[in-house]
């Protein structure tokens, strides 16, 4: 059984090693490859030191939603041939192994139900070298989370995500798992994180604003402040 894991990027330096550790651990056969939108930190190093396969693509400095549909609908079909896809954003942790996997696969399952989750961690720094990410424990629930990032192609022809892959639209033949897994959203890992990372991406985001999306990067560091205050309120331990 083959499994390939597809991974959006665009300056994740800090949460890049965790997360290739994560899938590594979980699924230590699939095939890695990350779809680079020209960083500007270490994060293709890293990932190359790891024995990641490194795509660029390039969307003349904005956070292009209309491209990412693109290419997390149709790119990695270019890079593979036929088995499980994983394609998630670097922030996107399926809670599942290997083995799982392959019993779904054995009861002919072809896409893999979610239940979405917003991770809540408590670090003071902003590039969170306070913590450890595997041990954050907190979380609230997030329909919108519960994303079809797991499938098997060409079993599933074709999975037509939109905006943010929040929904999609699968073709051919569709057998959805009758178990839920976690799919862990690591975004919110401390508050001086958040007023850096949504700060950075406001600029490149201005096309996406256009259309109405991604109203959630502001350089507003009040209401970055308090979105995190309400993020950890209403988190629970999962």
């Amino acid at each position: 059984m083959k499994v390939h894991l597809f991974l959006l990027c665009y300056n994740e330096e800090v949460i890049l090693p965790y997360t290739l550790r994560h899938y590594k651990k979980n699924f230590p056969n699939a095939e890695i490859t990350i779809f680079d939108n020209y960083s500007t930190d270490r994060s293709v190093s890293i990932a190359e030191e790891q024995g990641c396969k490194i795509v660029k693509y390039d969307s003349n400095g904005q956070q292009d939603e209309v491209l990412l549909i693109e290419l997390r609908t149709h790119l990695w079909k270019k890079h593979m041939d036929k088995g499980w896809v994983i394609m998630c954003d670097m922030d996107e942790w399926l809670d599942m192994t290997e083995e799982q996997l392959e019993e779904e696969d054995r009861k002919g399952t072809t896409i893999i139900t979610t239940k979405g989750f917003n991770m809540v961690g408590e670090s003071k720094k902003s590039d969170c070298s306070d913590i450890d990410l595997f041990e954050i424990k907190k979380g609230f629930y997030a329909e919108n989370m519960s994303k079809r990032i797991c499938f098997k192609y060409p079993e599933v022809s074709s999975i037509e995500f939109w905006y943010g892959a929040h929904t999609c639209f699968p073709q051919g033949h569709i057998v959805y798992s009758s178990e839920s897994f976690l799919l862990k959203h690591y975004d919110v890992l401390g508050e001086e994180y958040i007023i850096d990372k949504r700060s950075k991406r406001y600029e490149r985001n201005q096309k996406s604003r256009m259309s109405g999306i991604n109203g959630h990067y502001t350089f507003d560091k009040d209401a970055l402040r308090l979105s995190y205050k309400n993020y950890l309120e209403n988190s629970i331990i999962i």
